[in-house]
């Protein structure tokens, strides 16, 4: 078993979806650890979250992550380059 851990994925599903193809991930074997901001500037916020859930990733919270929780709450406005409307509008969100 790995343990393989990925920071600052930032919304780019596509990226993420490559590095997993180049480190030959395997979801019955592997374990996959974000290390923050999952969420935030890449153009599918809502892809990354989809993708570490399942694939059963654990992991840490970023300020990206913390911030769209906050948005979520609604305890903070969403900023104008934020780009973390899709999770906010997804059903699956709570």
């Amino acid at each position: 078993m790995r343990r393989i851990f990925i920071g600052d994925i930032q919304g780019c599903r596509e990226e993420l979806e490559e590095l997993l193809v180049a480190v030959r991930f395997d979801a019955t074997t592997d374990e996959l650890h974000p290390v923050g901001d999952m969420v935030n500037r890449g153009p599918d916020s809502l892809g990354v979250l989809r993708l570490l859930r399942a694939a059963g990733a654990g992991g840490v919270l970023g300020n990206h992550d913390v911030h769209l929780l906050r948005a979520a709450r609604g305890l903070r406005k969403n900023g104008k380059r934020d780009t973390f409307g899709d999770v906010l509008a997804a059903p699956e969100r709570e």
